[in-house]
């Protein structure tokens, strides 16, 4: 993903046309803004979409909303030590 800053610039841009759309499951944003599953990851890692990530895999069908650049649902080390 690091070698691929322009990722980052493309996602960042398309995440902007989720304003206003209601996402339930990632699926929802994936469609909204033409992104595939392979791009579901850039976009939890760059604060568009929060996910519970102890949930199991990442899938499109995974509980999502749109994180507005938090990074706080990637504290999972903090969330075992409840």
């Amino acid at each position: 993903m690091q070698h691929r800053r322009d990722l980052h610039a493309q996602i960042i841009e398309s995440a902007k046309s989720l304003d206003g759309v209601k996402v339930e499951v990632a699926r929802d944003a994936l469609e909204a803004i033409g992104a595939s599953t392979n791009d579901l990851p850039l976009l939890i890692a760059v604060g568009v979409l929060e996910v519970d990530l102890l949930d199991g895999r990442i899938r499109e069908g995974m509980r999502a909303s749109l994180a507005y650049g938090s990074l706080d649902h990637l504290r999972v080390i903090e969330r075992f030590a409840r």
